[in-house]
């Protein structure tokens, strides 16, 4: 699977910081060394029935969900114990209950929530249904109205909070349950200890992922292009904001266009930081990469571990990189997914 980096233009521009000072304001830097522990794990290629081109996994009881890009049927469910397929389901299209880009799955009480990146809509399907059967109807469709979601929590109201691309002014958008976009939260951008961000490039600059546990009732973000996390509680109250371990935002460069001062986001110097993240109960994972996109580096070895607190918990070291990872926290299984060259998933005990 190959990781797309969406901004385009480069240019040469050197920035310094140092990491005691803090770029991201009020913020608790942490570093690697800040783990109470660090652990070295070996994975295990599981067999998997028929698997094509996966690009996300979930488990959820005895099923993995693979989502794939590829296939006919973008959601591809597995029995987690024999590998066996048990069943497909999603079509790709573009007629009722098909999807042109399925990009995330949620699982919440006895519905699952499926996102259409492409048509900015969210189809929910009995979980029963999801896991077992083909042909499958959705108990709820959402059509996001005026906006242009990148990522979608499901709030406990059936309400979305998301990252949209068409409101420059707020870090977050809330959505009610028809899809309408409403102000119920008004959510800064965090502010950087340097040079001003122009206006244009906020929403790209701090590019995110949005979760919710409806365990704890905490909302965290994951920022894409600077080693931020964020914990908001359930009112989108900043609880605490951390960064680590590199310590690094989006390098901006400069260029004139027509006696007019451009500024933009140099691709080559800026790194993705937290692409994707796994909350449980009592812990916040997140998959860290601190490399810039190159070919040959969309797969990584590091995993940090959180509490709700921001605190650093365990550090763990994978021999075998992935792209993208669940968290079997019951069975204590981490599932990743790898190129070895070609499709795997990969199992580790933690």
């Amino acid at each position: 699977m190959k990781i797309y980096f969406y901004i385009v233009i480069s240019l040469l521009l050197i920035c310094s910081c140092k990491k005691e000072s803090g770029i991201v304001k009020n913020t608790t830097l942490f570093s690697k060394e800040d783990f109470k522990q660090t652990i070295s794990l070996k994975g295990k290629i599981i067999e998997i029935d028929s698997l094509w081109k996966p690009i996300r996994i979930w488990v959820h009881d005895s099923s993995l969900v693979s989502i794939d890009m590829y296939c006919d049927y973008f959601a591809q469910i597995y029995d987690n114990k024999n590998g066996f397929k048990k069943t497909e389901n999603i079509p790709r299209g573009i007629g009722p209950g098909e999807f042109l880009n399925c990009w995330s799955l949620q699982f919440y009480l006895d519905k699952v929530w499926a996102f259409d990146m492409q048509q900015a809509k969210m189809n929910a399907y009995k979980i029963s249904d999801f896991l077992n059967k083909k042909n499958i109807s959705p108990v709820n469709s959402i059509k996001f109205n005026s906006g242009a979601p990148t990522s979608v929590a499901v709030l406990p109201d059936n309400s979305f909070l998301c990252s949209d691309l068409t409101d420059s002014e707020n870090l977050v958008t809330h959505f009610d349950t028809l899809g309408n976009k409403d102000n119920k939260y008004q959510v800064g951008y965090p502010e950087v200890s340097i040079n001003n961000i122009p206006e244009n490039l906020k929403k790209r600059f701090w590019e995110n992922r949005i979760y919710y546990n409806h365990y704890n009732n905490k909302i965290v973000i994951f920022y894409t292009y600077s080693d931020l996390i964020d914990i908001y509680n359930s009112d989108m109250k900043l609880m605490h904001r951390i960064q680590g371990p590199d310590n690094f935002i989006p390098i901006l460069g400069n260029r004139k266009v027509e006696n007019h001062d451009f500024a933009y986001i140099i691709p080559e110097q800026t790194k993705f930081a937290y692409l994707f993240g796994v909350l449980t109960d009592s812990e916040i994972w997140a998959l860290y990469y601190g490399i810039s996109p190159k070919r040959g580096e969309e797969m990584q070895h590091t995993i940090f571990v959180f509490d709700y607190q921001g605190n650093p918990l365990r550090h763990y070291e994978l021999d075998i990189p992935i792209t993208f990872f669940c968290v079997d926290s019951k069975m204590k299984y981490i599932y990743g997914l790898s190129e070895q060259p070609d499709p795997v998933i990969i199992r580790y005990q933690y």
